[in-house]
């Protein structure tokens, strides 16, 4: 059958038809962590999550840069600024427009990290609402952040997948990058109703 469909077919076209395709990598785990960054705090209006730096001895370093001070120092508060993958270690560096580095304020409340929740993530489409709520698995109240049921998606050789894409819904991406207790208060995404 391969004969006769490469007999009827230009010499270009059967060669890359009957070529062997290279094996699939599969994207290490920095720029995984990298693209959930970009591509959901990233979103949010005035945050530019810029490339990816390779420190070398294992360190990596996610630069975003926030053009509102108050904004960046939100953002700066709510994420997870350092993450260690195996025998690496990658750091989120949040900058302000001027290119300062930003420190993280720690919340002396729930409600105090819900506003800074909200503030880091105005505009972002990914946020659906911000909850502040006793539960019972935790002695202080709870800040929940409402993501919409959305998929965030990027290409990142994913093997599992036939186009290669990563697929996380919005929470569990979120998630990922954001700090579980800043201050010592719980912060849970979850997704709508």
């Amino acid at each position: 059958m391969a004969r006769l469909v490469a007999r009827f077919l230009p010499m270009w076209a059967a060669i890359l038809l009957f070529a062997p395709q290279p094996a699939r990598a599969i994207s290490p785990p920095q720029y995984t962590l990298w693209a959930e960054i970009k591509n959901s705090v990233g979103v949010t209006p005035g945050v530019e999550v810029g490339d990816l730096i390779d420190k070398g001895d294992g360190l990596y370093v996610v630069p975003i840069k926030v053009k509102a001070p108050d904004r960046a120092i939100a953002i700066a508060s709510i994420l997870t600024l350092s993450h260690k993958i195996g025998n690496l270690t990658v750091q989120v560096q949040v900058t302000d427009g001027d290119g300062h580095d930003v420190k993280p304020v720690i919340p002396a409340s729930s409600e105090q990290l819900a506003d800074l929740v909200r503030q880091a993530l105005k505009g972002n489409h990914f946020l659906k609402d911000v909850i502040v709520k006793a539960t019972p698995i935790s002695p202080k109240k709870v800040v929940f952040a409402v993501f919409t049921k959305d998929v965030i998606q990027f290409p990142n050789d994913d093997l599992s997948d036939l186009y290669g894409n990563f697929n996380g819904v919005a929470a569990a991406v979120f998630r990922d990058v954001l700090a579980d207790e800043p201050g010592g208060y719980v912060l849970d995404p979850s997704t709508a109703k």
